[in-house]
């Protein structure tokens, strides 16, 4: 996993890469967004458990992003 500080730099640099398309709103790919995280070991890819990830909209045993590695 990528230390604190060095994924605090790449999460930054990331986003000032949008930056000047901007305008008053940041809007990205969320998805281009944990991949991201998951190439630095924040986040990765899991089978959705309502008990564990609370009640979101899908379906138990579908795929979800979670922030994380636990």
């Amino acid at each position: 996993m990528t230390s604190d500080a060095e994924w605090g730099k790449v999460l930054w640099d990331w986003l000032r890469e949008m930056l000047p398309d901007a305008g008053c709103c940041l809007e990205f790919d969320t998805e281009d967004l944990m991949k991201l995280a998951q190439k630095h070991g924040r986040a990765r890819r899991v089978k959705y458990n309502p008990d564990v990830h609370g009640l979101i909209d899908v379906e138990p045993g579908d795929e979800i992003w979670w922030w994380g590695v636990a």
